[in-house]
């Protein structure tokens, strides 16, 4: 985390002028330059750039809820409709607060 209080973005896209912080992240937006979908949905015809996605998207058709809200105890499907219920219904949710910016986060990392 504390890397992304750096102003220093030594990770330059080939194909764009976007410049990440972090490899990981210049990898990810890679993929966004391309039209490539190779990870189908076996139950729809949805199709995603990133395997991950496509593992969140499966929660969806399996009506698995696996991310719980630890203040209202709502479930969701997916990690991001769990964030956006600790952030609009409960303040912000994490525990652990950075000390350069004071984002909080569930877990140390």
């Amino acid at each position: 985390h504390k890397i992304s209080h750096s102003d220093k973005r030594q990770f330059k896209c080939p194909s764009c002028p976007k410049a990440f912080k972090m490899k990981s992240s210049l990898t990810t937006h890679t993929i966004s330059h391309s039209d490539e979908r190779p990870f189908k949905c076996p139950s729809c015809p949805k199709a995603f750039k990133i395997k991950s996605r496509l593992t969140a998207h499966k929660l969806y058709h399996s009506g698995e809820k696996p991310f719980e809200c630890l203040s209202c105890q709502n479930s969701y499907c997916c990690n991001f409709s769990l964030i956006v219920d600790e952030r609009f219904h409960h303040g912000g949710g994490g525990t652990l607060r950075c000390e350069t910016c004071d984002r909080a986060y569930a877990e140390k990392r």
